[in-house]
């Protein structure tokens, strides 16, 4: 079996060329990647390769996922992974010569347009997929999203969602599209159960977002019992300490990072440490990302109850707030990260 990977070649070689150069030169090739700019490619040749595995063109790429795109690559069957730019914005319904991505594990896209994503989402057919990432083009609202998750909803098997957020930040002029709280956006993936790592940011264009609470976060970790890695990014006015009461709920959880606008409530007051007979949470890396550090006089206890909630701790960061990082760092025996003091 072959694999190629196309970072560039003569530009005097038309696209369609190349494509049928593959496809005659490597009728067995499993993977092909392409990933600098390039023109656009005449996508029907690859529907001869029927070793082909992994199709990736990177986020550089002129050539845009449209109806060609998945007519010649949606019936392969052995095709596991797939990376394509731009999702049109047209229907995948005529598109009756193919199966859905019959075994499908792996889709990214990248600068996608959202109507194309929730009709791409609803003609991939595999039982299997299990890994996507999604990046929009433009600025999606809450609402949007909501529709993106409620179509993953009905993949059982997925266990890796990132919703990166690349989109500029927003004027001063520009409007905040808050259309709905990123708890509820994220709503349909709770019935994903099998979900093991998650990446959502809830930020659109650097509007504010409704934070979320200690009782959002318990319904995820009842939702979510296989979850390892959680990052939530809500530029929220602040990040309640008290969330971090509901973690230990997360029975797997490794890795938790909430990056908000503000942080450090005054909630914390009062809120006990791990109960006696509870399981400690198994916790390596906290990262918490903010604007505005508590009183100084707070913030022994504030990591004495970050430590008592979090014990395995081996990496805590709170870019903004070093003397906490310092404080914790002391407390779990651990170096304290560059350039705190």
């Amino acid at each position: 079996m072959e694999d190629s990977c196309f970072g560039g070649w003569n530009h005097t070689m038309e696209s369609g060329g190349l494509s049928l150069e593959v496809s005659a030169k490597s009728p067995s090739l499993r993977s092909f990647t392409m990933s600098l700019p390039s023109p656009s490619l005449v996508i029907a040749p690859f529907s001869h390769l029927t070793s082909l595995r992994a199709f990736h063109l990177g986020p550089r790429s002129t050539t845009l996922c449209d109806s060609n795109v998945v007519n010649a690559l949606a019936s392969l069957p052995l095709l596991e992974s797939i990376s394509v730019k731009g999702v049109s914005s047209d229907s995948f319904e005529a598109v009756t010569q193919s199966m859905g991505f019959p075994v499908l594990k792996s889709l990214n896209l990248y600068a996608s347009h959202l109507t194309g994503v929730l009709s791409l989402l609803d003609f991939i057919s595999s039982p299997y997929l299990a890994h996507i990432t999604v990046t929009p083009q433009r600025i999606w609202r809450q609402s949007d999203y909501h529709e993106v998750f409620t179509r993953l909803s009905k993949f059982s098997s997925l266990a890796n969602i990132s919703c990166p957020n690349t989109t500029p930040k927003r004027s001063r002029s520009a409007p905040i599209l808050l259309d709905l709280s990123a708890m509820l956006a994220l709503e349909p993936l709770l019935n994903i159960s099998n979900l093991q790592h998650l990446n959502f940011d809830a930020t659109i264009s650097g509007g504010l977002y409704l934070p979320f609470t200690s009782h959002e976060i318990s319904r995820m970790a009842s939702a979510w019992p296989k979850i390892s890695s959680l990052s939530l990014t809500s530029p929220s006015f602040e990040f309640h300490i008290s969330c971090l009461s509901s973690i230990h709920l997360f029975a797997n959880l490794e890795r938790f990072e909430f990056i908000a606008g503000y942080w450090i409530g005054a909630d914390y007051l009062g809120i006990p440490l791990v109960e006696e007979g509870q399981r400690a949470l198994n916790v390596k890396v906290l990262r918490i990302v903010g604007v505005t550090p508590c009183a100084e006089e707070d913030e022994e206890e504030i990591a004495r109850y970050i430590v008592g909630v979090m014990p395995s701790l081996t990496e805590f960061l709170v870019p903004t707030f070093g003397a906490l990082e310092t404080r914790v760092g002391r407390l779990l025996g651990i170096a304290a990260p560059r350039g705190t003091t």
